[in-house]
């Protein structure tokens, strides 16, 4: 957050005060949680490091839905997919916004291993469960990516 120095010390607190709300708090969907970008990204970090110490991987999927958002109706489409996500991920698994309205982002965290066996059941889940709520159409424009920490 930038902030400029011409503000006074008590506009500072506030801002102060009304960032850290955002960022301690989840935004709650349905009673599943789904966090905003700020609280998700500091989740991310602190699970790459939790990696990175332990040498155990994390696997960070990126759904990008950014070419969904000009549909007819993109609050009806995200409340879809976050509800597919809520029915398809373990109660473990972080999830929120990567990019607000573009990119959601889930955290795997405690998995094992990762192979293209592993990442390819996550991929048919949620595609099988995403099917059953949505049109095929509106399924073939969302864009997924993996990454896996840590880097070796």
């Amino acid at each position: 957050m930038r902030i400029q120095k011409t503000r006074s010390q008590k506009s500072m607190q506030s801002v102060r005060a009304s960032h850290s709300l955002v960022t301690l708090n989840p935004a709650h969907d349905d009673d599943e949680c789904f966090y905003d970008k700020t609280k998700f990204h500091h989740l991310l970090h602190i699970e790459k490091m939790r990696s990175e110490r332990s040498q155990k991987p994390l696997l960070l999927m990126i759904i990008d839905i950014s070419s969904l958002m000009n549909e007819h109706n993109p609050q009806e489409i995200q409340g879809q997919i976050k509800s597919v996500l809520g029915s398809s991920l373990r109660e473990t698994d972080i999830k929120g916004w990567y990019n607000y309205n573009e990119k959601i982002g889930i955290i795997f965290n405690g998995v094992t291993s990762i192979d293209s066996q592993s990442i390819g059941t996550i991929i048919k889940k949620i595609n099988d469960n995403l099917s059953k709520k949505m049109d095929s159409g509106l399924i073939n424009k969302i864009s997924v990516f993996f990454h896996i920490y840590p880097r070796m």
